[in-house]
């Protein structure tokens, strides 16, 4: 499991999701888009990092969310990888 606080947007710099302020959510990090997964992969605990992700490591060309987020979208994440919890064996 991963803590992040993150901010993403689309290219045109239209937000569409965002941790509040001061919190983070919690992911198995697995489960996550594959550009997500992949810098998460890389990061270290702390690690405060710009994601661009093409739509191919994104949600690809059907994208996701009623249109929230269209098809074929480049994104861009502001990430904090707060901490890593290993897997309950």
């Amino acid at each position: 499991m991963v803590a992040v606080s993150y901010k993403g947007w689309l290219i045109n710099g239209k937000v569409f999701d965002q941790t509040p302020a001061s919190q983070t959510r919690t992911f198995p990090a697995g489960g996550l888009i594959p550009g997500w997964v992949e810098a998460l992969s890389l990061m270290k605990e702390g690690d405060e990092w710009q994601l661009v992700i093409p739509s191919d490591l994104g949600y690809g060309p059907d994208g996701v969310g009623n249109g929230a987020i269209p098809g074929g979208q480049t994104l861009v994440f502001d990430m904090k990888l707060v901490s890593v919890t290993p897997a309950s064996q």
